[in-house]
């Protein structure tokens, strides 16, 4: 069955639509719940209300782009919307210009996603999101400022930040050095 189909029947309220709907699109869902998210149970309990407001919000969704993005762009509102109460608090203030002479950007190809997607979820809150958003899911400064309750230009300083802290944990962690002479 399409996902047109999906949508049309989900919309007049069959239940074997909404299921069907649900099983295509719940484990690509949960996986951007949890790049949001704390741990696992808050993840499923921002992805819960996620589908919620999906089937709510059926009726107007546009047939103009992927529903797939659409859906996620619920899921990354919804869990924002949860964790917003508790961004930026006990934060590192400041930046670090300096970069890491020992840090070779290029030893980044030879990691694997998981490895990558490890050091992002260990991030503080607050520079996960902001990372998250910009490099993973491609929103701008602005909608993320907008989406955070956030200046453009505090997201740019948190994006930074989170880069610096990641490339701390690596090097840390003795992934990546750079040959240097």
């Amino acid at each position: 069955m399409t996902d047109q189909q999906l949508i049309h029947d989900s919309i007049k309220g069959n239940a074997n639509a909404q299921r069907m709907l649900f099983d295509r699109y719940a484990s690509p869902l949960f996986l951007v719940s949890k790049r949001y998210s704390n741990n696992k149970m808050d993840a499923e309990d921002a992805l819960q209300e996620s589908w919620i407001k999906i089937f709510k919000a059926l009726p107007k969704y546009e047939e103009q782009g992927k529903l797939l993005a659409w859906m996620k762009r619920i899921v990354i509102h919804t869990a924002l919307r949860r964790k917003q109460s508790s961004w930026f608090k006990n934060e590192e203030i400041g930046l670090d210009s300096s970069v890491d002479p020992r840090f070779n950007p290029k030893a980044v190809d030879q990691m694997t996603a998981d490895e990558i997607l490890g050091y992002v979820l260990n991030l503080p809150p607050g520079y996960k999101e902001v990372f998250t958003l910009f490099v993973i899911d491609g929103y701008s400064h602005r909608e993320i400022g907008e989406a955070l309750g956030i200046q453009a230009s505090t997201s740019r300083a948190k994006l930074t930040i989170a880069r610096k802290k990641m490339q701390k944990s690596i090097l840390e962690a003795n992934k990546i050095y750079a040959n240097v002479s």
